[in-house]
């Protein structure tokens, strides 16, 4: 199996949000979808070991496939939900952002 499983998955995720968003939208809650990149949490501290790598540089060598930008901390990721989550953010609805450091690019 490649990306089919977990790509079908997305789009009825991304689908339902849209419906969410729209039910949502007459009541001033806005909701999104967050599309996050190559984040560096312990999971990737038990993968590595797992391939007898290091955590630093499995997620170097992945990050600088996929990630023109690198890879991201927890606190990045919180920081776009914090600003979609905060008044300022308040009309942006019904979205998929990817905050993947550009992923979505390659």
């Amino acid at each position: 199996l490649g990306y089919d499983m977990p790509g079908s998955g997305k789009c009825v995720m991304e689908y339902a949000m849209r419906l969410f968003a729209l039910r949502c939208a007459g009541r001033s809650v806005n909701c999104n979808v967050v599309i996050p990149g190559v984040t560096v949490t312990d999971a990737w501290g038990r993968l590595a070991a797992m391939r007898g790598a290091s955590k630093d540089d499995l997620i170097d060598g992945i990050a600088g496939r996929l990630s023109p930008m690198g890879s991201m901390t927890p606190r990045q990721l919180g920081d776009a939900v914090a600003f979609l989550c905060s008044p300022r953010g308040r009309l942006i609805t019904g979205v998929s952002l990817p905050v993947d450091g550009g992923v979505h690019l390659k």
